[in-house]
């Protein structure tokens, strides 16, 4: 008979070893209750010009609901940077069909392969509203 295996904890945060995809849960409180959502870590910054302005498009964690099913939404914040000053807070959600349309195959799979679609896509609805010139803090859908 072996022995039993201790149960081992996971490496600390900023450790040399990898750290998982899914590194923490929070818990939002909507009307309907409490809703729980994962968060992917790998996070961006992608650089844009507008109109002869250059602006820095810093997406947050992705975030993605817990249920049985398959995602069908993804959300993220994105902080819009001009001269290091934050200029506004767009609220972006991504719908399954959005990003099903440009990457079949990353939908469901892992968050490495879809995170940089997802971030592609919003890159692209942050751009527009900037060229509208939007750089408050909105919601936006894709």
């Amino acid at each position: 008979m072996g022995r039993a295996s201790r149960p081992t904890r996971p490496p600390p945060r900023g450790s040399s070893s990898r750290e998982p995809l899914w590194a923490r849960a929070v818990t939002v409180h909507g009307s309907q209750g409490a809703v729980v959502w994962q968060i992917a870590t790998s996070d961006p910054t992608i650089p844009v010009v507008v109109d002869g302005v250059e602006y820095i498009i810093a997406p947050e964690p992705i975030r993605i609901p817990l249920s049985d099913g398959p995602p069908s939404l993804w959300g993220l914040q994105v902080k819009v940077i001009r001269a290091d000053e934050v200029v506004g807070i767009k609220t972006c959600f991504v719908g399954r069909v959005t990003l099903h349309l440009r990457a079949p195959d990353a939908v469901d799979g892992p968050i490495d392969g879809l995170a940089p679609v997802i971030h592609e896509v919003v890159a692209e609805k942050v751009r527009e509203r900037l060229e509208a010139g939007e750089t408050g803090d909105e919601i936006l859908f894709a």
